[in-house]
């Protein structure tokens, strides 16, 4: 049986510069597992262009190398200048990592961000970290 990786994005864009809205992907992004390669958080950029990304390099898609997966600190507006201030690349990597190692033998599992908060920090709404875009290239 076949295991997914879900990435829900809220409030969608896409990876254009600036990134432009993009409602196709709005709700689930499924990802096959098995073709998740390695998976790399960084941010990019500086002020107003500042953004936080998530690449997935795959295998075994015919034409599709990665997965750019955009996140940031608001659900309705742009990743770009919206990056986390607090949760740290790494933080998002293990989260993402976390959803691929999960569940095994079952069907979908679903990648949840951390708070954009301390590790250990009380949890607060206004924290809550999005998914913003989803781009297979």
């Amino acid at each position: 049986m076949a295991r997914f990786i879900n990435f829900p994005v809220s409030g969608g864009f896409n990876n254009a510069a600036p990134p432009v809205a993009d409602a196709t992907v709005d709700g689930d992004n499924l990802l096959l597992a098995e073709s998740i390669v390695s998976v790399a958080v960084g941010l990019t950029g500086a002020g107003a262009t500042l953004q936080m990304q998530a690449t997935l390099s795959l295998n075994g898609i015919a034409g599709v190398s990665q997965c750019v997966i955009g996140i940031g600190t608001s659900s309705t507006a742009t990743y770009r200048a919206n990056a986390p201030a607090v949760a740290t690349a790494a933080r998002v990597k293990e989260a993402i990592n976390k959803a691929i190692t999960a569940n095994p033998g079952g069907v979908k599992s679903t990648a949840v961000l951390p708070q954009d908060s301390l590790a250990n920090a009380a949890y607060a709404f206004g924290n809550t970290l999005y998914f913003k875009s989803f781009v297979i290239s």
